[in-house]
C-alpha cells in the first residue's frame, strides 16, 4: 500500500466500541399520513425514522406520489397502532365531537402517534381528557360601539344615527 491509503490505515486511531449510537437514543420520528406523500414532502427533513400505517400505503394511487415513495432515501417503517391505543384515540375524539369528521385511517395514524409517545415518554406530554370549554360572556357585535357590530366595519365619520 502506498499514499494516502496507507497513511489512513496506519494513523488511524482506535476507537473504542459503542454498544448503543447515541443518534438511537434520542431518534426523532414522524407519522406519516398519505398527504405528506402525495405532495413530495421531503421526509428525510422532518425526522430521523419516519413510520407509518399500512392503509397509508394503499390509499397511494398517482403515480407521482408512488415515485415519491418509491425513491425515499431511507425505509419507511410500517406499524400497526395497538388496540389500546386506538381505543384511546377514539375516546378523545368523540369527547372533542371529532369522531365523525375523521377517517379511520386518520384515526390509526393519531393511535399510531399516541402509541409511539406512550412507549418513549409515557402520558405525560399527552392530554387523556379534552380542556373545558370556555365561553365567553359577551358576543363580538357588542364589542364594538359601531351600529351594526362588525359586520360591516363602518365608520360614523360623525354622522347622527338618530332619526
Amino acid at each position: 500500500m502506498s499514499g494516502w491509503l496507507a497513511a489512513l490505515k496506519v494513523d488511524a486511531p482506535a476507537v473504542a466500541a459503542v454498544s448503543t449510537p447515541v443518534a438511537e437514543l434520542g431518534k426523532t420520528k414522524v407519522v406519516v399520513d398519505t398527504n405528506a406523500i402525495v405532495k413530495g414532502l421531503r421526509l428525510e427533513r422532518l425526522a430521523e425514522e419516519c413510520v407509518t400505517i399500512p392503509e397509508v400505503l394503499r390509499e397511494i394511487k398517482d403515480k407521482q406520489a408512488r415515485h415519491t415513495l418509491a425513491n425515499l432515501p431511507f425505509e419507511l417503517k410500517v406499524v400497526d397502532p395497538d388496540d389500546e391505543s386506538i381505543k384511546a384515540v377514539r375516546r378523545f375524539a368523540r369527547l372533542t365531537g371529532d369522531l365523525g369528521a375523521l377517517s379511520d385511517p386518520d384515526i390509526r395514524c393519531i393511535a399510531l402517534h399516541y402509541m409511539l409517545e406512550k412507549e418513549a415518554h409515557g402520558l405525560g406530554n399527552i392530554r387523556t381528557e379534552p380542556p373545558p370549554l370556555c365561553y365567553r360572556s359577551t358576543s363580538t357585535a357588542n364589542r364594538n360601539n359601531n351600529p351594526g357590530g362588525t359586520l360591516w366595519n363602518t365608520k360614523t365619520s360623525g354622522l347622527s344615527w338618530t332619526l
